[in-house]
């Protein structure tokens, strides 16, 4: 389940509540473009959420590429999903896009061991794929 374009508090309302009813495959999606301050990402990943970093907001200079490896770095890969949340004609491909945005962390410095947490092993997580 995601949050969608809820407001910061009523995101961490509703993950409190999965906190405590022991959901735990809430997305809070796309945080960075909706004015989710640091300290509410890190409340939320600690209350189990996963977290959406999005090629879209980064290509749309919206997030900053160093916002979004704080983010990784702060609350860790495990509870990250790289997406492209692309859905505009105007916009490359989701291949693509999705490939420029890997492409680019990596150029960071992101390691490849931890993009691939992020866009295979936590998804499958999240969908129980084995």
């Amino acid at each position: 389940m995601g949050t969608g374009h809820v407001s910061p508090t009523e995101s961490l309302k509703l993950a409190e509540y999965c906190s405590e009813v022991g959901f735990n495959k809430l997305v809070l999606t796309h945080p960075l473009s909706l004015g989710v301050s640091i300290h509410e990402i890190e409340k939320m990943a600690k209350l189990g959420c996963y977290i959406e970093l999005t090629c879209l907001h980064v290509m749309l200079h919206i997030v900053k590429v160093k916002q979004v490896l704080d983010i990784i770095e702060r609350i860790g890969c495990p509870k990250c999903l790289l997406t492209t949340d692309s859905f505009f004609s105007w916009t490359p491909p989701e291949p693509e896009m999705f490939r420029l945005f890997v492409g680019l962390l990596n150029f960071e410095g992101l390691e490849p061991k931890i993009i691939r947490i992020m866009v295979y092993d936590n998804p499958r997580q999240l969908l129980e794929i084995n």
